[in-house]
């Protein structure tokens, strides 16, 4: 319920991509100042990334950035959702989201489509 709010608010984000190549700080804040001038809704704010396993490279650049918190999307829980205004998503989060808190009833739905 917590994301279907966020995607209301238009506070969830959902890329094709993110990956960085090295683990810089500098890039990762590069990439979050470009999100923000590109999306005219994400402004100022905690941010929650959601990762479909667990990136090094992404979890090593954003750690000394504040207000920004990589977390594997499996891991995800209320209090954390809560507490971050913005939630970026990876699309290949989307699938490990469905499978760990949907489980059987994500399946049943694709083959009933």
């Amino acid at each position: 319920m917590v994301l279907s709010e966020k995607a209301r608010n238009n506070t969830l984000l959902v890329l094709d991509k993110l990956s960085i190549d090295t683990p810089k700080t500098k890039v990762a804040d590069q990439i979050l100042n470009n999100l923000r001038k590109q999306v005219s809704v994400f402004k100022k704010g905690k941010v929650l990334i959601g990762l479909p396993n667990l990136d090094k490279n992404i979890i090593l650049s954003v750690r000394n950035l504040e207000g920004v918190k990589p977390a594997q999307v499996k891991d995800f829980n209320a209090l954390d959702l809560l507490s971050f205004k913005y939630v970026i998503l990876p699309k290949e989060s989307i699938k490990v989201l469905k499978e760990t808190f949907l489980g059987d009833k994500a399946e049943e739905k694709e083959l009933e489509e």
